[in-house]
C-alpha cells in the first residue's frame, strides 16, 4: 500500500534518511529473469535460481516468455544516497510460496537481511498471509495461489538481481503489523553507508 511506504519515507526523512517512491527500472519486469538485460548482464547462478524458484512456484516458463513487458514491478522506495532499493514487506510477504524460495537461493547471494528471521516472520504470519489474495491467480502462475507465489517471485527478483543492477542488496523492512515502531532505526542499520 502506497500509504505505509510514504509514511516510511516520512519517518526515514525525521532521521535524515532520504527516500524517494520507486520507479520502474529497466532489470525488473514482467518477464522476471527472462528479461533481456537480466539475461546479459546477472551472473548464471543468479538467472538459474529464479528459473528454478518459478518452477517450483508453480510458474509456467513458456507463459512468462511470452508475457510482454507490461506493468513491471516497482521497487517500494530508493535511498537517493545509494540507490538502494527499501521494501516494505507487509502481511502478504509472509506466505507459504514466500517461505520456499529463499531456500533455492545461492549461497553466494548478497542479502541485507537474515532469511532465518524472515522464516521466522513467515511461521508467525503465514496462516494470515495465506488468506490474503488465494483466490487470486496470475498469468505465469495460473494455479489457484497464483497471485501470491507471483510475489513470492518478484520478490526474488528483487533479491537476487539488486545487487548487481544497483550495486547493493535490497534492503527489506518487515512489518506485518503495519506497525512502524523503529523502522527508521532499523533502515539506518540495514542501509549501506555513504
Amino acid at each position: 500500500m502506497p500509504g505505509l511506504e510514504l509514511a516510511v519515507a516520512d519517518l526515514a526523512s525525521v532521521e535524515g534518511i532520504e527516500l524517494v517512491p520507486g520507479r520502474a527500472v529497466r532489470w525488473l519486469s514482467g518477464r522476471g529473469h527472462l528479461n533481456d538485460e537480466v539475461q546479459s548482464a546477472a551472473p548464471a547462478s543468479m538467472i538459474a535460481a529464479l528459473a528454478k524458484i518459478h518452477e517450483d512456484l508453480g510458474g509456467e516458463a513458456a507463459l512468462l516468455a511470452a508475457k510482454r513487458a507490461g506493468k513491471s514491478p516497482t521497487p517500494d522506495l530508493i535511498h537517493v544516497p545509494t540507490g538502494s532499493i527499501v521494501e516494505v514487506d507487509e502481511v502478504q510477504h509472509f506466505t507459504s510460496a514466500r517461505e520456499r524460495s529463499p531456500g533455492l537461493y545461492p549461497t553466494d547471494a548478497e542479502l541485507a537481511f537474515k532469511t532465518s528471521d524472515y522464516l521466522e516472520l513467515i511461521t508467525t504470519w503465514r496462516s494470515k498471509a495465506d488468506r490474503a489474495f488465494a483466490h487470486k491467480t496470475s498469468s505465469d502462475f495460473p494455479s489457484p495461489g497464483g497471485r501470491q507465489a507471483q510475489r513470492a517471485y518478484n520478490d526474488s527478483l528483487r533479491d537476487l538481481l539488486a545487487p548487481t543492477f544497483t550495486g547493493h542488496p535490497v534492503v527489506r523492512l518487515a512489518v506485518p503489523d503495519r506497525s512502524l515502531t523503529g523502522v527508521a532505526e532499523r533502515l539506518a542499520q540495514a542501509l549501506p553507508q555513504t
